[in-house]
């Protein structure tokens, strides 16, 4: 390495450095101990496997299992750890403090991160700008809300938090919104799902002003916001598992109105806004009383405001209390694009296995696939639909013992059900209804699963004589030598199963046809002869 790059080596590092004391704060405990715990790491010797690319730094770090670490250089916030948690873990502040060794003393850096301790803001503002901070109360949703909104507005008057926004508000608001919890332990899972709501609510804000395009929000926003679903979905997992204690109920009347702004907050994130509207209406606010009352406020937005948002939330109060027939008429009536929602709610009537209701919802899936399949869209996104759709009504169709229903709605989906139509084929040992599905799709014989062919020339060798047909046929176009050896072999095969089919005689027509066909091909010809195909 020269002196120079050197030089740009260790500005890197220090400026990766500086990004990472933005995120971590030592006011915040469990940015701390996160801090701890890379550090022990990385002075027990568990980082290893060290290598330096120009920007990127990769390495292992030894922990209760071994793990994968790409450190960026400068912009730290885009490594990665092959672990479950998020950015930044323990493993990359311990990968971080191993290349810092090697420019400057790791000692002169935590005392320089300590140090970073965030002064106190509301000695930067005009005294008495935001006031005191507001108690929390725990039976008060709006005390919670004002304590939130303190807190966001401390935050943001901070413009080191504004750099990287949702990455600052997840790693550092969102654990000062969660050290302070209700006194009580029956409220303190609901509290929590608040706190993750509030920040995804705020992550909304800053979507708002900053207008990101979507490789950016690819980049900077949807592991945050993905981690707070998985939060949110969390608890409300634990909640399910006890019946919700009454000091709830007013709470719940007053989150009302908080949960619409996930309809009403922003155009960003629809399909993240609309899970989690419905995980917590799903959960939480199942009843008529509660169902009724946003009924009619979804119809009275939806006639002032031409947006599908309100559109589909009333489909999801149709589902909370069965109406299917109603939803179905309300979905026919939006664009095709909405037809992947569906998926959540017939993916959850078979969570509960209840499949009498399935079977409506079965055949509007299937009979609807194809026109959004028909949409140009990628084949990624077509596919991911037909992925997750196949195996619920797979579901469905074994335990009603309708084998029938799923054949027909792979059939209706190809190319893009091929895989699982294939399997439930061999399932079935449909070997026939599988050979032709592969030459359909304009598969060669030699393209075939070799231990299937042998089976299905013994079980059914008949369905194999049109798949021969057409591999010879696009060997022989190719009109080169080895081409022309390959048709010679599958003209053997062909023959074989002909002759076990006691139709020798047919055999003998189409090769006399075959050659005098291509007699023009003095290579193809010569190959004939050689495997005693035609006689010299």
């Amino acid at each position: 390495m020269t002196m120079l790059n050197r030089e740009l080596y260790k500005d890197d590092v220090l400026q990766a450095g500086e990004l990472l004391k933005k995120v971590l704060s030592p006011d915040i405990e469990s940015d701390r101990n996160l801090f701890k715990k890379g550090l022990l790491l990385y002075r027990g010797g568990s980082v290893y496997n060290v290598k330096s690319h120009p920007s990127l730094v990769s390495a292992k770090v030894q922990d209760v299992t071994p793990v994968h670490v790409e450190l960026h250089l400068p912009s730290v916030d885009k490594s990665t750890c092959s672990c479950p948690n998020g950015f930044p873990c323990r493993h990359l502040i311990a990968v971080f403090l191993y290349v810092y060794a090697g420019v400057d003393r790791v000692g002169t850096y935590i005392e320089a991160w300590k140090e970073e301790s965030s002064p106190d803001i509301l000695a930067h503002l005009k005294k008495g700008a935001l006031g005191a901070e507001p108690e929390l109360t725990d039976s008060s949703l709006q005390s919670w809300l004002s304590y939130f909104d303190y807190q966001h507005q401390r935050w943001a008057s901070n413009p080191d938090n504004l750099r990287m926004a949702s990455s600052s508000l997840y790693h550092r608001l969102y654990p000062r919104l969660k050290d302070k919890k209700p006194r009580s332990f029956d409220l303190q899972r609901f509290y929590s799902i608040h706190t993750s709501l509030a920040v995804f609510l705020y992550i909304l804000m800053i979507l708002n002003k900053s207008e990101p395009r979507k490789e950016t929000l690819q980049h900077s926003t949807y592991s945050y916001v993905d981690q707070l679903l998985d939060n949110i979905s969390r608890e409300l997992t634990e909640m399910k598992r006890y019946a919700l204690p009454f000091a709830l109920d007013p709470l719940l009347d007053d989150s009302v109105d908080r949960f619409r702004e996930l309809l009403t907050a922003s155009d960003f994130l629809q399909k993240e806004r609309l899970l989690l509207y419905r995980m917590l209406w799903t959960a939480l606010l199942n009843r008529d009383k509660w169902i009724s009352k946003e009924r009619s406020w979804l119809l009275s937005k939806a006639e002032e405001e031409d947006d599908e948002v309100y559109q589909l939330a009333l489909m999801h109060m149709d589902f909370l209390q069965r109406k299917d027939e109603q939803l179905f008429q309300r979905l026919h009536k939006l664009s095709d694009e909405a037809f992947p929602v569906v998926l959540n709610w017939f993916s959850e009537l078979s969570a509960k296995k209840d499949y009498k209701r399935s079977a409506a919802w079965a055949e509007y899936l299937i009979s609807n696939a194809g026109s959004y399949l028909a949409r140009q869209k990628r084949y990624e996104e077509k596919r991911s639909v037909v992925r997750n759709l196949l195996p619920i009504i797979r579901d469905y169709t074994d335990f009603s013992k309708a084998n029938t229903v799923f054949a027909e709605a792979c059939r209706s989906m190809l190319p893009y059900s091929y895989g699982e139509y294939s399997i439930f084929l061999l399932d079935q040992r449909d070997y026939k209804t599988w050979v032709e599905l592969h030459s359909l799709l304009g598969y060669s014989i030699h393209d075939l699963d070799a231990v299937t062919v042998k089976e299905a020339a013994k079980e059914v060798p008949e369905s194999l004589i049109p798949i021969y047909h057409q591999s010879i046929a696009s060997e022989i176009s190719f009109k080169t030598r080895e081409n022309y050896r390959q048709a010679v072999r599958q003209l053997k095969k062909l023959r074989t199963l002909y002759k076990k089919l006691k139709r020798e005689e047919e055999f003998e027509n189409f090769m006399l046809q075959l050659s005098e066909k291509h007699r023009r091909l003095r290579a193809f010809q010569e190959e004939l002869k050689k495997g005693k195909l035609i006689h010299a």
